[in-house]
């Protein structure tokens, strides 16, 4: 089992999301929700992650730079893999719900990036057909296993492990289970999760873009 980075967590869903940060296994602690006039359907971080730094080649085999490239936007990371039997394409679907409840207007200022975290089979063309299922407009990286760990460190997820199998033989990868976040500050406020209603995580995204974190 791997465990991940301490990320702590707030808000109604917390005693569920404290078992979710990986998939199936992940564990982090928790603390009670805030009575305030805005209830977040996302999970509020108590110490905000600091955006990370990282440069991969994104599904039309051009370099992506993380930061700069997302600049300015609500950023949602998310790293997982397309021969992902479930929560992956459960967790890309939740965010194409969410954007297409919003006004075109807001959804110009969101940028959803896939991380894969199976670069040995998730190649540009591979990741450009699969999240071509889900929404135009998102983002798929790769890059080699060294840079894609790197990209996990620096976002603070756990890294990703493949289970043993025959050379040519399917597999499965246990990753990361958390959407992360990122407002304009370069930081992550709010992590969602596989299971939130699309209506709520439309609205907390909706919020993010027109008034930015506020923590109410």
């Amino acid at each position: 089992m791997i465990v991940p980075p301490r990320v702590l967590v707030r808000g109604t869903l917390a005693a569920l999301l404290s078992a979710a940060v990986l998939t199936g296994c992940g564990a982090g602690a928790t603390r009670a929700h805030s009575s305030a006039p805005y209830h977040w359907t996302g999970a509020e971080v108590v110490k905000p992650l600091v955006k990370p730094e990282f440069t991969l080649t994104d599904q039309n085999g051009s370099t992506f730079d993380f930061q700069r490239d997302s600049d300015g936007k609500v950023t949602l990371l998310y790293f997982g893999y397309t021969h992902c039997p479930d929560i992956c394409p459960e967790n890309m679907a939740l965010l194409a719900f969410a954007l297409k409840q919003m006004p075109a207007g807001v959804r110009s200022h969101i940028a959803v990036v896939f991380v894969t975290t199976d670069p040995a089979r998730d190649t540009p063309a591979v990741l450009a057909s699969w999240l071509g299922n889900f929404h135009e407009g998102f983002t798929g990286l790769t890059g080699d296993k060294a840079q894609v760990d790197l990209a996990q460190a620096q976002a603070r997820v756990s890294l990703a492990s493949a289970e043993l199998a025959a050379p040519g033989s399917n597999y499965y990868v246990d990753h990361a289970a958390q959407i992360i976040a990122y407002t304009p500050d370069n930081l992550a406020h709010i992590l969602f999760f596989q299971g939130m209603p699309s209506a709520g995580v439309a609205r907390d995204l909706e919020r993010l873009v027109n008034t930015g974190w506020t923590g109410a």
